[in-house]
């Protein structure tokens, strides 16, 4: 089901998995990243989701303010709300993916984050690892 977009992402929720999917486009340079960002924190916690993939294939570089944001604010707040594992669909242009991986290694202690170069095996992923650990 479609929550929310604007002009950065597309947001999905998906109530059977408890997941939900943000498909990226442009960069996150500005306000508006936060802004995105935080309505996907915001949905993250009113509806316990506990998997997320990240469709960033079409995304583009993040400011250093925003990285260090995102870093300090929006995991803590995420993770703090139940999220326990990122599927991340990765940039194929170098910087992009520079960008994100700079981003994602400094919070895979908090939380299980696996990279994907497709939306599919990253969906896959995240539908089979949320179905497993609700078993434990």
């Amino acid at each position: 089901m479609k929550c929310f977009e604007d002009n950065l992402v597309k947001v999905f929720y998906y109530e059977e998995y408890k997941t939900g999917l943000g498909t990226w486009r442009g960069n996150g340079i500005g306000e508006d990243y936060k802004k995105s960002m935080s309505g996907i924190s915001d949905l993250i916690a009113e509806k316990k989701i506990v998997g997320w993939v990240a469709d960033i294939s079409n995304f583009d570089v993040v400011s250093k303010e925003n990285k260090d944001w995102v870093n300090t604010v929006w995991f803590l707040s995420v993770i703090g709300a139940g999220l326990k594992r990122l599927a991340v669909v990765i940039p194929s242009n170098i910087f992009g993916k520079m960008s994100a991986e700079e981003v994602l290694a400094k919070v895979t202690d908090q939380v299980y984050i696996k990279h994907f170069d497709n939306l599919d095996s990253a969906r896959a992923w995240i539908k089979s690892e949320v179905m497993v650990s609700s078993y434990h």
